[in-house]
């Protein structure tokens, strides 16, 4: 099954950055890391607090 990742960046519940990467074959669980990830390496260009939000139990580990 094909899998991509995907983040989306938000100031003040508005969307100032949608992110996603093409991963290849995979499952949704591979996915959940670089969908952080990328999420992640875009931030240095917000120059913001971050607080990172997630519905995730396998990210997250809640």
């Amino acid at each position: 099954m094909p899998d991509s990742a995907r983040s989306s960046l938000d100031q003040n519940s508005i969307v100032v950055k949608e992110l996603s990467r093409y991963l290849g074959r995979g499952t949704n669980n591979v996915a959940e890391y670089p969908g952080l990830l990328i999420g992640l390496e875009a931030l240095p260009q917000l120059k913001k607090n971050t607080v990172v939000q997630s519905d995730s139990q396998l990210r997250c580990g809640s």
